[in-house]
């Protein structure tokens, strides 16, 4: 399959990063230069299966895209047999989730300017990623790698697709729960009393942008902004925070808000103001514009970045970690 890749050999592995459905990271260095790399381990299916459809997407993707907000896929290197297939990445220090773990294990939260440049690099990958007609579909706080001087880098592409106009149909299933878009809750089977709507629906770049509003709310508090138990319960968190979705805001909401599991009662206020008094009218306007409840008005990446929030004092600095963080 990879028949001009080099030998995995070639890399010294020194410890384990981390493991997920799959595959498992491991920090290595590269044996002739000494460079530090991260390696992914493709955990291979059974042969009637095939190689994983998540990793060679992710290969594909990766293989188009240079930008100093994306990850850097180096190579893929195989051992001396091909049975075992290894993503060789750029290393990086740590992730979103462990720097925010860390700050909070100190009963401290992000300032606000360090805040703002992690966000404002996320949304600069963001704008790559959706120029190029690529939605991520998995943001979160572990997929958001750190380096130690303050580049941010989104990493997990293993649920990234292509899209194009028109829109195609796509599995609602896709996203880590916390971070999942009210369009794709409100048309999972899971929620509803029939599965009267098709399994699949168009949806755009806009499920990145809601991602990336939880994302922004998160590195604020310091904590998940909606930690939800399962999709309905995700969907009670938003609306207690957000209020409840009418046709006057997002056109075609009262259908998919009928025949759910659970009747939610009105509510026409936001609660975003009292939830983040550290924001400014600019900072709450680009929090809300992210956490838009209509897809089609939603910020999006460009419109984001370009948000004069990130032009008010205190202007955007990196934060420095130290080494009882990484």
């Amino acid at each position: 399959m990879f028949p001009s890749s080099r030998s995995v050999s070639k890399y010294k592995k020194v410890g384990r990063i981390g493991a997920g459905t799959y595959g498992t990271v491991y920090r290595a260095k590269e044996v002739e230069s000494g460079d530090w790399v991260a390696i992914k381990q493709i955990k291979l299916q059974s042969e009637k299966e095939g190689f994983p459809i998540t990793a060679l997407r992710e290969i594909r993707v990766l293989q188009q895209l240079y930008h100093p907000r994306i990850v850097e896929l180096r190579e893929v290197v195989t051992t001396s047999d091909a049975s075992g297939v290894f993503l060789v990445f750029e290393h990086c220090d740590t992730d979103l989730g462990v720097v925010v773990d860390s700050v909070s294990a100190r009963s401290m939260k992000l300032e606000l300017y360090q805040v703002k440049s992690i966000l404002y690099q996320i949304l600069e990958g963001l704008v790559y990623l959706h120029d190029n007609w690529i939605i991520h579909r998995d943001l979160k706080m572990s997929n958001i790698l750190y380096n130690k001087d303050g580049q941010v880098k989104i990493a997990d592409f293993g649920l990234t697709r292509e899209y194009a106009s028109p829109l195609r149909p796509f599995t609602p299933k896709v996203v880590t729960l916390w971070y999942r878009a009210p369009e794709l809750l409100l048309t999972s089977s899971s929620v509803r009393k029939e599965a009267a709507l098709p399994w699949k629906l168009s949806y755009s770049t806009s499920v990145d942008m809601w991602a990336a509003g939880c994302l922004f709310g998160e590195l604020l508090l310091g904590k998940p902004l909606f930690p939800g138990r399962d999709e309905l319960d995700q969907l009670v968190q938003i609306f207690q925070l957000l209020g409840t979705p009418n046709n006057q805001i997002w056109e075609g909401s009262e259908e998919l808000l009928e025949n759910l599991r659970i009747s939610f009662s009105p509510q026409s206020y936001s609660l975003l103001k009292r939830r983040f008094p550290q924001l400014s009218e600019l900072g709450l306007d680009l929090l809300d514009g992210l956490l838009c409840f209509d897809p089609n008005k939603r910020y999006s990446a460009v419109k984001a970045v370009c948000h004069p929030f990130f032009d008010e004092e205190p202007k955007a600095a990196p934060l420095q970690l130290g080494e009882e963080i990484l």
